[in-house]
């Protein structure tokens, strides 16, 4: 695997949206970290996303670690 430099190594990804009817949880859960420090050093990148397969794979493209909520 080759991890980009230009990418945070570490990315959250927040999945699921109200507006489709689903319990929104990965967006809520993303709301709760983002005043940590680490997301405003640039070590990690919460992104939140709808579900979309190939959107979540070029998310989590180039990063040592990615967690899905």
């Amino acid at each position: 695997m080759t991890v980009s430099p230009t990418r945070a190594p570490v990315v959250i990804i927040g999945v699921g949206s109200a507006m489709r009817r689903d319990d929104g949880l990965g967006p809520a859960a993303l709301a709760q970290l983002d005043p940590v420090e680490e997301t405003r050093c640039g070590a990690v990148e919460l992104l939140s996303l709808g579900g979309e397969p190939t959107r979540l794979i070029d998310a989590w493209r180039g990063r040592r670690r990615a967690v899905i909520i």
